[in-house]
């Protein structure tokens, strides 16, 4: 749900939910960080061109070009 308020648009806060095949952008995730200490958080090594990204409470694996290959709910506390 947008509101467009005076010119403004406001989003809410709730954060976006990743599917697969969509093309993942930093800008709407929520607590956005490269996770670089996988093991940490029991995911898988990523595989070569991939990298694991948080968006609130989810691990995203996305591939460099962008596209979203697996979201694991719920992976931080």
């Amino acid at each position: 749900r947008t509101v467009v308020t005076e010119r403004r648009v406001v989003r809410p806060q709730a954060g976006r939910r990743w599917a697969r095949g969509q093309r993942f952008d930093r800008r709407y995730a929520t607590n956005y960080r490269v996770v670089r200490d996988y093991r940490t958080y029991r995911l898988a090594a990523p595989p070569r061109g991939h990298y694991w990204a948080r968006s609130g409470n989810d691990a995203v694996l996305v591939r460099d070009n962008g596209t979203v290959v697996r979201v694991i709910q719920r992976s931080f506390r």
